[in-house]
C-alpha cells in the first residue's frame, strides 16, 4: 500500500461569513502591486498548511512559521502580520502556539479528505 499523499489530494476548509467580510474588507488594499491583500495572506495560509500536511503525512497538524518570513513573504510590516494573525486566532480560525523558533500555525478548518 502506498502511503504517499496524493499531488490531487482534497483539502477541505470550513469558513463562515465574518471571516470573509474580515478578508475583503475596506483594509484589504494593496500598499503597492507585491503587497498582499488580506485574501491573499489567508490564501497562503491555506497553502502552507495543505503542504504541510502533505509532508507529515497527517489529516490534522499544524506548520511552522516566523513573523519575519510571513513580513518578507506577504511585504507587510511585522506588526500587522502579528495583528492578521491575532485577529484570525479570535475569530476561532488559527491557533497560534509560539516557540522558540517563531510560531506554529494551527488552521481549525482545514484538513485533508482521507
Amino acid at each position: 500500500m502506498n502511503n504517499q499523499p496524493s499531488k490531487n489530494q482534497i483539502v477541505k476548509l470550513s469558513v463562515n461569513t465574518t471571516l470573509f467580510s474580515y478578508l475583503q474588507g475596506s483594509k484589504t488594499r494593496q500598499v503597492n502591486q507585491k503587497s498582499f491583500t488580506r485574501l491573499n495572506a489567508f490564501n497562503y495560509l491555506i497553502r502552507n498548511q495543505k503542504l504541510f500536511l502533505n509532508l507529515q503525512e497527517n489529516t490534522f497538524s499544524s506548520f511552522p512559521a516566523t513573523i519575519q518570513s510571513l513580513s518578507d513573504n506577504w511585504k507587510w510590516n511585522r506588526v500587522t502580520v502579528r495583528s492578521f494573525l491575532h485577529t484570525l486566532e479570535n475569530m476561532d480560525i488559527i491557533d497560534l502556539a509560539i516557540n522558540n523558533k517563531g510560531i506554529l500555525i494551527l488552521m481549525k478548518g482545514i484538513y485533508l479528505n482521507s
